[in-house]
């Protein structure tokens, strides 16, 4: 793909070179948790050209922070694009698998429970959908506790996705988490039928985040100043969206940043992000309650 730099799959090789010069992509998400209107998200990843990527909401404000630019942008009034908040998406997705084992995610979270078997120390369930075309199987064990640690999930049938059928995911170290929010798997593997590692989430650590700490973790950073997670930040740009803002800054090869105004005309234009995926994520996301934690995300291309 020389002298191509326009090639479609040139992405694609692009990750291909990076896997085998340095394995599996890795992200560490570090997730401080409020409340659905407070949080901040900062994702570490293998990446030279994005080595890391925060989001944080606040009532008042939403901003990105990758060392290429600082984004802020109006809760309630968002550029096309910019809607951070949906990083809530992308933490809930591993949330629901370390919690729920598999019962809450994807297309698992609409199968009715059918049966269940348990003969004194395995247990086996049973789920499949309202017309029968998918069904799933979990696998695991009677705690002495009394508490169900389940093993595995399994796609037992699919007819609608045949490609999904025999997909496996591994639960591992269960343990209890601090604040009464009961148990979190400590390691969650997805395995395509064959056996091969499509994905692996780990869980590094959980604990809890004062209102104080929160308050410095959110705050928005001076250009060329110091944040609670990063340190010394000096983005190449930024882009403040805010009402009554609406200017963009970027920086020269001394440092210093020049303005010049953003075009309002965007406040027109409808966005297609529709308004469902935020109450969406706020019904699920609030089961964290105040609440620190860091996982870590592995995918082997």
């Amino acid at each position: 793909m020389e002298g191509k730099p326009d090639h479609p799959d040139r992405f694609r090789l692009a990750i291909a070179r990076r896997v085998v010069e340095r394995g599996p992509d890795r992200t560490e998400y570090r997730l401080w948790h409020l409340d659905p209107d407070r949080w901040r998200l900062s994702s570490d990843m293998n990446i030279d050209d994005l080595p890391y990527w925060d989001r944080v909401s606040t009532p008042k404000a939403v901003w990105s922070l990758s060392p290429g630019q600082l984004a802020v942008v109006d809760p309630h009034e968002r550029p096309y694009g910019r809607n951070y908040s949906q990083a809530a998406n992308e933490i809930m997705d591993h949330y629901r698998l370390i919690r729920y084992a598999g019962m809450a995610e994807g297309v698992c979270a609409s199968l009715r429970p059918m049966r269940a078997i348990w003969d004194g120390s395995d247990w086996i369930g049973i789920a499949e959908s309202e017309n029968g075309e998918m069904v799933a199987e979990w696998r695991g064990r009677l705690h002495q506790n009394g508490i169900l640690l389940l093993d595995s999930r399994v796609v037992t049938k699919s007819k609608k996705y045949p490609n999904r059928v025999g997909l496996r995911l591994e639960f591992r170290d269960w343990r209890n988490v601090e604040g009464g929010h009961g148990v979190l798997g400590g390691a969650v593997s997805l395995h395509r039928s064959d056996g091969e590692l499509l994905r692996r989430l780990t869980l590094l650590e959980t604990g809890r985040v004062r209102s104080e700490e929160f308050a410095a973790l959110a705050r928005i950073p001076e250009l060329a100043g110091d944040d609670p997670v990063r340190g010394a930040v000096q983005p190449a740009s930024m882009a403040d969206y805010r009402p009554g803002k609406d200017v963009f800054l970027i920086a020269n090869d001394a440092g210093e940043y020049t303005s010049e105004p953003i075009s309002s005309s965007w406040r027109t234009r409808r966005s297609p992000v529709r308004v469902y995926a935020g109450w969406l994520v706020a019904a699920g996301i609030v089961s964290l309650g105040v609440l620190a934690w860091r996982v870590r995300r592995s995918v082997s291309n």
